[in-house]
Formats: C-alpha cells, structure tokens, sequence
C-alpha cells in the first residue's frame, strides 16, 4: 500500500503539472499542488521552481508565490527575503479570497521572523491573519494551529508569558482536531513553560504527567521531554530565570 501512495503521488504530480500555465489551467495546475504542499513539499518545491509563470495572471502570480513560500518553509529552505511572499500578500490585501490572504499573511509573518526574529512587524502580520480569520469564521485546524503556534513563540520570547500561554492553550485546543501528534506533544512542550514561568506549578505538574504518560513520542522531541523532567524533578519549581535565559536563546519547539 505504501508503495501504491507513492506511485499515485508521482501520477497525480505531473497529472496536476502537465498544462499550458494559462487561464483556469494555471489555477488548476496551482490548487492541485497546493493539495500536496503539506506532505510532499521537497517535490512540490523542485516542481514550482521549474514552472515558467511568465504568462501567469496577477492571480495565479500570487497564489504561486504563496505556494512557493509554504513548499519551501515546509522543506526547511533558509530564506533570503520575503520579496515574493510580501508580493503576493500585497496582492491578496485588495482581493476577494480571505482563506488565501490570511494564509498569506501568516506566511509573511513566518518568513519575516526567520530573517529577524527581534523585528515587529512578524507579530503585527500574525495578528492580523487572526483578525481576518476570525473576521470571515474561517475553521482550518492545521492553519491555525500554525497561526495560534507562531503567536506563542513570539510572545514567549517578548516575555509575555500570559499571552504565550493564551495561544499555547488555543494552539493545544485545535490540535487535537487535527490528530498530528508531534504538533501536540510540541505544544505540551512549550505550554509547560509558559505555565511555570506564571507560577502555575500544578498545571505544570499535570502536563508532565501527561508527556510522561504517552504511548509514544517522536523521536526528535525525546531531548526535550527529558528536558522538561530535569527542570521540574531535579531543578525545582523556582527556575523562571533560568528557563527565561534559556528560551531568548532559541529553545522553543
């Protein structure tokens, strides 16, 4: 069976991409990637960047930079700028499609706090993406929980432990509609310490009771459960300068 998923997803990839790149056959061409920019982003990335888009509508333009953004997050590409991801959110602002103008908004607040995660402007872009969803009763699990997700990690790093903690509870919360575990073993992670650091040691306490508690953790989160076991069994519960210290230098999931 698994071998039959990958046969599919190579028939349906050049299925989706075999077209002249004009009119309705771009956007086509676009959404059935967009279909796939999840889990297969490496083979979405190498196929958007061959694409010619030199005929593409300002439309398909900028669903394609959107597009090209998400592979290339999604495949951990390091970013240079956000001049196509500012570009297509630029576009989407005086559109009609809120769904891809707070997915562009998102994303421009991610790839912005990848090239400085001291700038502003990623929070102000984030929120607004919460502003435009919440606007239009948009319901996207896995959008928002990469929303909810992003608004915790930067509040954290600020010191705003009481709105960190807000999102990582929303984040939490939609989690478990979308049945991604590593997502929810991760937001325990960070909600744990959003927890201590508001002295809130018997909800700590709960939330490593239930990362102790787990039939299984993914394998790159395993050092960050023993983490969490040596500040609350070995440190103590009087640790907030030390976990602060150590989450300005990067140790949020």
């Amino acid at each position: 069976m698994k071998n039959f998923s990958i046969v599919w997803t190579v028939v349906f990839l050049m299925i989706a991409c075999n077209s002249t790149g004009t009119g309705s056959s771009a956007h086509d061409q676009l959404a059935a990637l967009d279909s796939l920019v999840n889990n297969q982003p490496e083979q979405v990335t190498d196929r958007l960047e061959k694409m010619d888009i030199g005929n593409y509508s300002r439309a398909d333009r900028a669903y394609y930079y959107l597009l090209l953004t998400i592979a290339r997050n999604n495949s951990y590409v390091e970013f240079r700028d956000d001049s196509i991801i500012s570009s297509a959110t630029d576009w989407y602002r005086i559109g009609k499609d809120p769904i891809l103008y707070a997915r562009s908004l998102i994303y421009l607040g991610i790839v912005r706090y990848a090239l400085n995660s001291m700038d502003t402007l990623p929070y102000i872009h984030l929120r607004e993406a919460e502003h435009v969803m919440k606007a239009h009763a948009i319901e996207d699990p896995q959008l928002q929980v990469l929303l909810f997700g992003y608004l915790g990690d930067i509040s954290m790093r600020n010191l705003n432990y009481d709105v960190a903690d807000k999102y990582f509870e929303k984040e939490l919360s939609v989690c478990k509609k979308t049945e991604n575990h590593r997502n929810y073993i991760g937001t325990l992670i960070n909600l744990f310490y959003s927890k201590i650091l508001l002295k809130g040691t018997d909800e700590a306490e709960e939330i490593v009771m239930q990362l102790n508690n787990q039939d299984s953790i993914p394998d790159e989160l395993v050092p960050y459960i023993k983490k969490v076991n040596a500040y609350f069994y070995q440190t103590g519960h009087t640790f907030n300068e030390a976990i602060a210290h150590t989450l300005n230098n990067s140790y949020l999931i």
